[in-house]
């Protein structure tokens, strides 16, 4: 595909990529499509020295780590993707993000959280009714009536990802502890919990649309802070408040 142009769809938006290394055809099979892009993004090598640049001041990577060719293409086209998607209404958050029974649920916390080790617990509790999402980075996106999280080909170190976009449901804020608690938060921890995940443009306009979309997913989605240990409980305790239905 080197030198041609491919289209991705994710959360419903059409992304054409003309990608400079091999590799995106493979990386993306399960997203292709056929449909005319919404918008292109095409790297140059200027673009990628500029990202490296960017990768190691912001990741703390030493030079012994090699983020060059096809690894750095798939970060500089990612960011981009984030740049430009909340122009259609869609954002991106670093969150793992489930789907059982159809409806999907976000786990936040910064890294050690327990965001996989939860998504982990979960699928072993429901089984064949879950599926991962995504585990690090989904994409969400904002309707008129609908809250959508939704996969991508970018994933974290688990690499868990699927092709599935789903009714938003319940966010947890998730923190270790030795036992299992959950409350609902205020607008102003919501607030914050939201913001410390969301992608941080440094382009104005593109933050104040993420955060007005921010603003309409807090006051839609009640957001829970869930003390949880590492027992089947604790999925008990999560799943019967977030998704309001018991188990």
């Amino acid at each position: 595909m080197e030198g041609n142009q491919l289209t991705i769809k994710i959360a419903d938006i059409n992304i054409g990529i003309k990608p400079i290394h091999k590799g995106f055809e493979e990386f993306c099979k399960d997203y292709l499509t056929d449909e005319d892009a919404d918008f292109v993004l095409s790297a140059t090598e200027s673009d990628l020295e500029e990202e490296a640049v960017r990768v190691a001041q912001y990741e703390n990577l030493t030079a012994e780590i090699d983020y060059s060719g096809f690894e750095l293409e798939k970060i500089w086209v990612y960011r981009q993707i984030a740049e430009t998607i909340p122009k259609y209404d869609a954002f991106l958050i670093h969150a793992a993000s489930v789907c059982v029974d159809g409806e999907a649920y976000l786990f936040l916390g910064p890294s050690g959280a327990g965001k996989t080790t939860h998504a982990k617990m979960w699928k072993q509790y429901f089984g064949d009714r879950m599926k991962i999402i995504n585990d690090d980075k989904p994409l969400i996106r904002v309707t008129d009536d609908d809250i959508l999280v939704c996969g991508s080909p970018w994933s974290g170190k688990e690499n868990w990802k699927n092709n599935i976009d789903a009714s938003l449901k319940g966010i947890a804020c998730l923190n270790q502890s030795n036992e299992n608690h959950i409350e609902r938060l205020t607008v102003s921890d919501s607030w914050n919990a939201m913001m410390n995940q969301v992608y941080r443009s440094g382009v104005a306009e593109t933050m104040q649309k993420i955060f007005g979309l921010t603003d309409k997913v807090i006051k839609r989605i009640p957001l829970y802070s869930v003390d949880c240990t590492k027992g089947e409980e604790s999925v008990v305790v999560a799943y019967r408040t977030l998704s309001g239905t018991g188990i």
